[in-house]
């Protein structure tokens, strides 16, 4: 892994694991993206590995999943902005609900961990990227945007770890077909 390769995975893990929610994207039944705002309920934070949100057994997204475990999600605030594309899972595994489980999760599960309606949907990243344009970074961009204007030219922003890059996750991720139920 080269130095540059090596920075944008730092960077791209530090943005990571400053978002709480995200917009998960699967297909619908013709194929069509469908994208829904999520909580995270959780993701590795060293390693991003895995990426795991909490649901309804009986949601529409499970069924999405079942048939196109190709999903992408996308986190965003004002000033920074991540996608991840990969592969989702669907894991029913009362273990795993109960080490994961918060008390957030009681204005969806009243009867808590026990609940037989919760699933868990696992993402597996396969590639990512990111842009960042917090201070100093979008001083930068509102520098080289000026720049451009003023020559009447479009902008051009340099591929930078610190600013901008496109991160290969593939060797962590399995892919899969079908759901996983544990």
């Amino acid at each position: 892994m080269t130095d540059n390769q090596s920075e944008s995975l730092a960077k791209f893990r530090e943005l990571f694991n400053k978002f709480d929610n995200a917009m998960l994207v699967s297909s619908d039944e013709r194929g069509q993206p469908h994208g829904r705002p999520m909580r995270v309920a959780a993701h590795n934070q060293d390693t991003i590995d895995d990426l795991w949100f909490v649901t309804s057994r009986d949601a529409g997204k499970i069924e999405e999943i079942r048939e196109e475990p190709r999903v992408a999600v996308i986190m965003a605030d004002d000033k920074r902005f991540l996608s991840v594309s990969g592969h989702a899972t669907v894991v029913i595994d009362r273990a795993k609900i109960d080490a994961m489980w918060t008390d957030a999760w009681k204005i969806w599960f009243p009867d808590g961990p026990a609940s037989e309606d919760i699933a868990l949907i696992q993402v597996r990243p396969i590639r990512g990227e990111y842009w960042d344009q917090s201070f100093p970074n979008g001083a930068r961009f509102a520098f080289e945007a000026l720049k451009a204007r003023l020559k009447d030219q479009p902008i051009d922003i340099p591929d930078e770890p610190e600013q901008h890059a496109k991160v290969n996750l593939a060797a962590r991720a399995r892919p899969t077909r079908r759901a996983r139920l544990t």
